[in-house]
């Protein structure tokens, strides 16, 4: 099962280009999602959308990275060039909405993205509920921004979340 998800990621992050990362954050697939469209009707904190500049930044300047599934029995690490293609991809998954945090919804991963050593940012994944579909981005170890998934970001880790739940039924 582990090897599957970890071919499976791994595909999907492949398939990526190495666009600039401001194409990736502004022509993304910017459906409205169930959790964007139910925002104003729930209660929670709001941040303000990660900046471009910190964006351009991650781009340019992440060489490792790190999933930590908090629930799942794996985690998945990139590195070096593989890293580049991952954080590619994981910038075409953040929507321009910022996201509001509501109290009720648990994180899936923790995100670690570093260059030569240093961790430069983290970043908190939500997914399982539909209105709890969004990153939360820390600075200091602090929540600082928050942005929801694209729409095509949810269709990507739906495919691989039921990939792996229909791949550890048939054991």
């Amino acid at each position: 099962m582990y090897r599957i998800f970890i071919f499976l990621f791994a595909l999907g992050f492949a398939a990526c280009d190495n666009g600039t990362a401001t194409q990736t954050a502004t022509n993304n697939n910017e459906t409205t999602t169930t959790a964007q469209k139910a925002q104003p009707t729930r209660k929670g904190t709001p941040f303000p959308s990660i900046p471009e500049d910190l964006i351009k930044k991650l781009g340019a300047e992440c060489d490792h990275l790190d999933y930590t599934f908090l629930e799942l029995p794996f985690s998945l690490s990139a590195n070096e060039q593989a890293a580049k293609g991952s954080v590619m991809n994981f910038l075409r998954h953040i929507s321009t909405t910022p996201a509001i945090v509501l109290p009720d919804c648990e994180r899936v991963a923790k995100i670690y993205y570093q260059t030569k050593g240093e961790i430069i940012l983290e970043a908190d994944f939500y997914y399982f509920k539909d209105e709890c579909k969004y990153f939360v981005f820390y600075e200091d170890g602090k929540p600082k921004y928050a942005n929801y998934l694209t729409g095509g970001a949810i269709t990507y880790y739906d495919q691989i979340f039921n990939s792996v739940r229909t791949n550890t039924q048939g054991k």
